[in-house]
């Protein structure tokens, strides 16, 4: 059996008031096969997680009413162990310096590159199971 058919099929909530962002990183995503949710703001992005944790997220910073970074410390405080890439449009040395002090798994500039968005996934979750597995061996 090859690999891909033991992994349970890994979820992704991409947080972004872009409807064409949701839909092309959604696209992208579930050819790939990744159970893909969508919010449109913070807000709902929190709500969403509250009902069903993902695996990791793409959190756009620019969002209206709460904005990403405020998503990304309120998302940490409750569910530190969800990798989160942070997106922007209009990124800045600032901005994702503060998105990692905040406990960011990466960074990543629109336009996106395809290639870029599917290895990092691919990164946070290994990131993500290596430190469960880490967990999982101090506690026995």
């Amino acid at each position: 059996m090859s690999e891909v058919l033991l992994m349970s099929k890994k979820s992704v909530l991409i947080v972004d008031d872009e409807e064409g962002i949701r839909e092309s990183l959604s696209g992208i995503l579930e050819d790939e096969g990744y159970n893909v949710l969508t919010a449109s703001s913070g807000e709902d992005a929190l709500a969403a997680i509250r009902d069903n944790i993902p695996d990791i997220v793409f959190l756009d910073v620019w969002l209206p009413e709460m904005d990403g970074i405020e998503a990304l410390s309120k998302l940490k405080e409750t569910y530190a162990g969800i990798p989160v890439i942070m997106i922007s449009g209009h990124g800045n040395i600032e901005i994702a310096v503060k998105a990692t002090r905040l406990g960011a798994y990466d960074f990543l500039e629109k336009p996106l590159s395809l290639e870029k968005v599917l290895i990092t996934a691919k990164r946070a979750i290994e990131h993500k199971s290596l430190e469960e597995e880490n967990r999982a061996l101090k506690e026995n």
